[in-house]
């Protein structure tokens, strides 16, 4: 089934808190695990389903910011999933004090618990309001980069169509192309440093709300990165600069004399080789057959 195929239908949250609500209860009333794993996977049933429909309207709004129809969708949500997330800490709150957390854990793996104690961790009813401002900033972040339109040879082009003028052979080219690149987000600079700028400030005000000093522990715990954290990505950074920098910069030392070149400048960072860089052979259908088992 092609993506365009695929249906969308925006849920009910009314039904599904009620839904949810009831299965949740019946989750933290369950007598055996059998009982409680049934309760479970139909409440992973509804949660697919709303993570679905979302993800579907998120895409289709983002392939076209102009479909009214979907602009409508997307700002649905930006409204309702913090909602949703609501009713989701209280599903995540029945697994962590389940009785049968060992079960659950052999059935679902560790990380599922993990994922469990660190959503609680990141959200509370308090942050409600300030969650739903946060997806309305992102989304006016996304509406801004998809607004680009650059008229570049003779074409109007999004940021991304200009992506293969950028590495063209003729370094003439790379160069006028990166400048109409970066020109869109220098012309815009004022609007990206306001949402920037807003987003800082909300989300040190929801850090400080869920009780974190500043919005770094909390950043990393709503990337789920139960197995590091800021301390030893410090270390891990500390360790790129000594061991990788070096190696980089003298790849890119081959690289600027590959391309014959006295300095090698941000225009050609991401061009290889003086042939060109190396781009897919086949149509789709080939390539898809080449790369399968």
């Amino acid at each position: 089934m092609k993506f365009s195929e695929f249906k969308y239908e925006r849920p009910n949250y009314e039904e599904n808190k009620k839904d949810i609500r009831d299965l949740i209860e019946k989750i933290n009333s369950s007598f055996t695990y059998k009982e409680q794993r049934e309760n479970i996977d139909k409440l992973n049933d509804i949660r697919n389903n709303i993570e679905t429909m979302s993800t579907i309207c998120s895409v289709r709004n983002s392939i076209n910011i102009e479909d009214e129809f979907y602009e409508k969708e997307k700002d649905y949500w930006d409204e309702y999933s913090p909602l949703y997330e609501e009713i989701n800490s209280e599903f995540y709150k029945a697994i962590i004090d389940s009785k049968f957390k060992e079960n659950i854990e052999n059935d679902f793996g560790q990380q599922f618990v993990k994922i469990a104690e660190y959503s609680l961790k990141s959200f509370s009813t308090d942050i409600i309001k300030e969650l739903q401002e946060e997806n309305k900033l992102c989304s006016e972040y996304t509406k801004l980069l998809a607004s680009a339109k650059i008229y570049f040879e003779g074409k109007e082009r999004n940021l991304s169509g200009l992506g293969k003028f950028m590495l063209s052979k003729d370094r003439d080219m790379r160069i006028k192309a990166s400048k109409a690149y970066y020109g869109f987000f220098e012309n815009n600079e004022e609007k990206f440093d306001d949402i920037f700028d807003k987003l800082v400030k909300l989300r040190n005000t929801i850090a400080t709300k869920l009780n974190f000093e500043n919005f770094v522990e909390l950043g990393y715990i709503r990337m789920m990165r139960t197995d590091y954290d800021a301390k030893m990505v410090e270390n891990f950074r500390e360790q790129v600069l000594e061991y990788i920098v070096p190696v980089a910069s003298n790849l890119y030392k081959r690289q600027e004399k590959r391309l014959g070149l006295d300095k090698l400048t941000y225009v050609d960072e991401n061009f290889e080789f003086v042939s060109g860089n190396a781009t897919p052979k086949g149509n789709p259908e080939y390539i898809i057959g080449a790369t399968c088992c």
